[in-house]
């Protein structure tokens, strides 16, 4: 078993004490996606940021749709997330998401 295999395992094993752990499916949802399972990967993004109110999976939802070229449909999710996100938060998906921070329509929606 791979690494991402194991990190999935585990984080599905969180996810049987406490199955509304959001940041769990988002972290499943990342694993799936370095795994080359785009589907299944947005299906957890997906579900992690409809049960949380948290800023950054908005953002991380965003992330991954600009990834498969959506960026209409990232833009209401990353706009949202990026208001009530932390700067810390914030600091963290611009280190990990560089190329879409350079989007010059996300930039005009960090400058608002």
């Amino acid at each position: 078993m791979g690494r991402y295999e194991e990190s999935t395992e585990y984080y599905r094993q969180f996810i049987e004490l406490d199955d509304d752990n959001a940041l769990a499916y988002s972290y499943i949802g990342e694993n799936y996606e370095l795994m080359g399972d785009i589907q299944v990967a947005g299906d957890y993004f997906k579900f992690a940021m409809e049960h949380s109110d948290s800023g950054y999976l908005k953002l991380r939802y965003s992330a991954y749709l600009f990834s498969i070229d959506r960026l209409p449909e990232a833009l209401p999710y990353f706009k949202e997330g990026w208001k009530t996100s932390t700067d810390e938060e914030r600091d963290g998906f611009a280190s990990d998401f560089g190329e879409m921070m350079r989007d010059p329509v996300i930039k005009s929606i960090i400058n608002e």
